[in-house]
C-alpha cells in the first residue's frame, strides 16, 4: 500500500512524513485525496521553503525560530 493509500484506508485527515520521504509526487497525491501533508524534522530555511512551494500543509521543525520570518 502506498502512504495515501493507507491514510485512505485509516480514513486519516493528515500524513506526517520524515522530509526524506516527501517528494512532488506524495505531496500532489495528498492534494488530490485531501489529505494535509506535514514533513518532519525541517530545521534549515533552504528545505522549508522547498516544502512550501510543494504545498505541504505545515512544516515540523525544531528550530521554529530559524524559519520564522
Amino acid at each position: 500500500l502506498t502512504a495515501i493509500q493507507r491514510a485512505a484506508d485509516l480514513k486519516a485527515s493528515s500524513l506526517f512524513c520524515f522530509k526524506g520521504f516527501i517528494g512532488r509526487d506524495l505531496a500532489l497525491e495528498c492534494k488530490r485525496n485531501r489529505v494535509k501533508l506535514f514533513p518532519w524534522v525541517v530545521n534549515d530555511k533552504l528545505t522549508a521553503l522547498r516544502f512550501k512551494t510543494m504545498g505541504v500543509s505545515g512544516i515540523i521543525t525544531n528550530k521554529p525560530d530559524v524559519l520564522r520570518g
